[in-house]
């Protein structure tokens, strides 16, 4: 509450699970927040719930929801996909969580860019693509997906990018926001105070876009004119 988002991409989420007393942690954050939510079950028991959550202040609509088909680490993992409604422009939002090893993450960034997921989104339209890639930048997966959309936090050609894993000492950046040529990057935080760090094993990753009618233009991506419409 106190950042005051809009859009809010949320990974391991509970719902009905006996040590988190049974809550719908994504329904009780988006009430407590007055916003809509969207939940994708990864891991799923007898009437128990495992996975991410999407949670938005605009009108959603989920494309795709759901496992990817290869399952090779402990722990399925997946994505959603959804269209968000700016106020009349549309946005693509995904979220995701991909796996603790390189055979998992090479087959989670195949599967991500195939038809199936990516694929849904037009190459005009704006995307933001959010979650714990538990990969580094740099790393060859990273600069797969980088080849389609930009790390927010490279973008901001001033400051050093922060970190946001572990929590109470942070050494690694493995959380990441990507964006298409559509946006304007005006800030970035990691905050670190006590809530942060009781909230999760993460910290949150932050980042103020301005969406433009024209993709600006990048050096690796020739674009029109940048125009602001809203933020």
């Amino acid at each position: 509450r106190s950042f005051d988002p809009d859009i809010v991409a949320l990974q391991e989420v509970d719902s009905g699970r006996a040590h988190t007393r049974g809550e719908d942690q994504a329904k009780l954050i988006a009430e407590e927040l007055e916003m809509n939510s969207s939940f994708c079950c990864t891991v799923q028991g007898a009437s128990d719930f495992y996975g991410h959550a999407l949670l938005s202040r605009f009108p959603v609509e989920v494309l795709a929801s759901g496992l990817f088909s290869e399952h090779k680490g402990r722990e399925p993992r997946g994505a959603l996909l959804a269209r968000i409604d700016l106020d009349g422009h549309h946005l693509y939002f995904l979220n995701t969580h991909f796996g603790l090893t390189d055979m998992e993450r090479r087959a989670h960034i195949a599967e991500l860019l195939s038809p199936d997921w990516l694929g849904k989104t037009p190459p005009d339209e704006p995307l933001i693509i959010c979650g714990d890639f538990n990969m580094m930048p740099g790393s060859r997966h990273y600069r797969r997906l980088t080849e389609r959309v930009h790390d927010v936090q490279a973008l901001m050609k001033d400051r050093k990018p922060l970190k946001t894993f572990f929590a109470f000492l942070p050494f690694s950046r493995i959380d990441h926001i990507f964006v298409s040529d559509h946006f304007e990057v005006e800030d970035i935080r990691v905050p670190q105070n006590t809530l942060t760090r009781t909230a999760s094993d993460h910290l949150p990753l932050i980042a103020e876009l301005k969406l433009i009618s024209q993709p600006a233009p990048r050096p690796d991506h020739p674009s029109g004119i940048a125009q602001p419409i809203s933020k």
